[in-house]
């Protein structure tokens, strides 16, 4: 949510706000897909003629959410599900921009645990631990096998580096996305204090960068302790610093 509202501060570019604009059309494009169908060869034997109708779907739901903010041009379409459908993504939109924004996954999964969301097919995953790691291991399983994989145009960034040095990590995302740079990203959370951010994590994006939420699932490890063996592999895989032994049980 911080990175998708940095971005946004950027006079070009608007939110979607975690509007699930993609998805749907995944839905409707494999609409004659029958169970068991391998969902990868699908994506791969898809028409031009459905490929189009797709393509013309997104845009369109994409144009309505860029023309709320006169002067902007260009969408971010963040939505935390969107990770699981890339490959799709590759299939449509080959020459799209993708930015996939880490965390430590203990602070993922402690954070995920403790929202209040509201039940739907995804968040009732986070009911308890057991299934929140479940659910981790899941969608970030399946990133670790797409990463080598795709051929998107993709950066990796990590929440902590952000917290660290903002300017950088905007800078950063501003030349990969071969935008200009504006010092609004900066003051992102000076934005008029009205617009609505639907995400859980609202409140940390009216503020400041700061580094409270940094490592905060040190202070509940013995709570956490049964998962933590379970997300050991993608604390490695994405470059955290390992979890003590004694706390691996």
């Amino acid at each position: 949510t911080m990175t998708e509202q940095i971005l946004g501060a950027h006079p070009d570019l608007t939110v979607s706000n975690e509007q699930d604009i993609f998805n749907p059309v995944v839905n409707r494009m494999f609409r004659d897909q029958k169970p068991g169908d391998p969902i990868l060869d699908a994506v791969e034997g898809l028409a031009d003629e459905r490929l189009d109708e797709a393509r013309a779907e997104y845009r369109a739901a994409a144009a309505r959410l860029v023309t709320r903010e006169p002067g902007k041009s260009r969408l971010v379409d963040k939505f935390p599900m969107n990770l699981g459908m890339l490959s799709f993504v590759n299939r449509l939109f080959p020459d799209a921009k993708v930015i996939v924004a880490h965390r430590d996954p203990r602070d993922v999964c402690l954070s995920c645990y403790v929202q209040e969301f509201v039940p739907n097919s995804s968040m009732v995953h986070f009911h308890t631990l057991e299934d929140t790691a479940r659910m981790y291991e899941g969608m970030m399983g399946l990133w670790l096998h797409q990463r080598e994989l795709l051929t998107l145009d993709l950066v990796e960034i990590h929440y902590e580096d952000t917290v660290a040095d903002l300017e950088a990590q905007a800078r950063r995302l501003m030349s990969f996305l071969e935008m200009a740079w504006s010092d609004d990203l900066l003051r992102f959370h000076e934005r008029d204090s009205n617009r609505y951010v639907s995400t859980p994590s609202y409140e940390a994006v009216s503020e400041p960068v700061h580094r409270k939420a940094q490592g905060k699932w040190k202070r509940h490890a013995e709570r956490l302790a049964p998962i933590l063996p379970r997300l050991e592999p993608f604390v490695e895989a994405l470059g955290y610093e390992p979890t003590e032994p004694a706390l691996r049980g």
